[in-house]
């Protein structure tokens, strides 16, 4: 199962009360298979990352993604307590073409004037 890292950036803003996952525009934007890995400290905002989303066309919209609806927070304890994030699932039909292959995924807050990266999800694997 894939896990998502947050950046530091999206934390401290988080605590600072600037972000509420729940009310919050969030969209997803993929990441090709040169994205070298989530660099907590570096990759804060989607400017800092942008250059490694897949290309435009064939289903999906590079620059805007897939918006993410029905947020929910929920927290968990079982052994180590997490905080678990859902979103309803959404899927990208291909027309005209493969999508291009991708290993992971940047969630971005879209409302935040930084467009700030709240998490990056790697696969472990690259998808086409």
């Amino acid at each position: 199962m894939a896990h998502g890292t947050h950046s530091l950036k999206f934390l401290e803003e988080k605590y600072k009360g600037e972000h509420n996952i729940e009310t919050i525009s969030l969209y997803l934007r993929l990441l090709d298979d040169t994205y070298p890995g989530m660099d907590v400290a570096a990759h804060g905002q989607w400017s800092d990352i942008a250059e490694y989303e897949i290309a435009d066309g064939n289903g999906y919209v590079a620059g805007t993604g897939i918006e993410l609806t029905g947020v929910t927070v929920e927290a968990i304890v079982a052994g180590d307590t997490v905080l678990k994030v859902t979103a309803t699932n959404k899927s990208i039909e291909a027309s005209g073409g493969s999508i291009p292959a991708s290993k992971a995924a940047a969630i971005i807050n879209a409302t935040h004037t930084d467009n700030t990266v709240v998490a990056v999800v790697e696969y472990g694997a690259t998808y086409i």
